[in-house]
């Protein structure tokens, strides 16, 4: 990501007097977690807004290609996790757009699990232990077990919550 840069007083200046944006995209977890507004300046130039979390930021781009790159990597230097990496995708591009490698060599395996949120959100996590760090699993099989045993207990859903939890398996291996 390459472009001009500008303060935070010329972007709300600039953004005020510009109308609606031409495109918007929101984050599967939903606006708090990231979203990216776009104006078309010219043929080629686009003012694009970014907040993700505590980043925050707007430059002038030459092309507007994938916006959702602004999300799942907000600082540009990309993300060296796989698992966070598999996470952020869920969060910004929604659980749908994560496949599962089943191949053998692919071991160790993270179950995600996906809250439905009222207001069109979904949030996605790695599943834990009971020390608090991230659950692996050694066979597709024991993960698919886990996924059977969470799904048999139901719990009752939060006051925003609309859904039973959705669980993923996903190959970090692979990722």
């Amino acid at each position: 990501m390459c472009g001009i840069e500008f303060t935070n007083n010329q972007i709300r200046n600039l953004i005020a007097r510009l109308d609606q944006p031409d495109r918007v995209y929101v984050a599967a977890a939903g606006p708090e977690y990231g979203f990216v507004r776009a104006w078309k300046l010219d043929q080629k130039k686009y003012l694009v807004e970014v907040s993700c979390g505590v980043i925050e930021y707007c430059e002038v781009f030459n092309g507007f290609e994938n916006p959702y790159e602004y999300l799942e990597d907000p600082t540009g230097v990309g993300i060296d996790d796989p698992i966070e990496k598999v996470i952020r995708q869920a969060n910004v591009r929604g659980i749908d757009t994560v496949k599962l490698d089943t191949s053998s060599e692919s071991a160790p395996f993270v179950v995600l699990e996906t809250r439905y949120y009222y207001g069109a959100r979904e949030k996605t996590h790695a599943v834990k232990d009971d020390t608090g760090d991230i659950r692996k699993f050694d066979f597709l099989s024991d993960a698919c077990d886990f996924v059977t045993l969470a799904e048999a207990d139901k719990r009752p859903l939060t006051n925003d919550e609309y859904a039973e939890p959705k669980y993923t398996i996903v190959s970090i291996g692979k990722v």
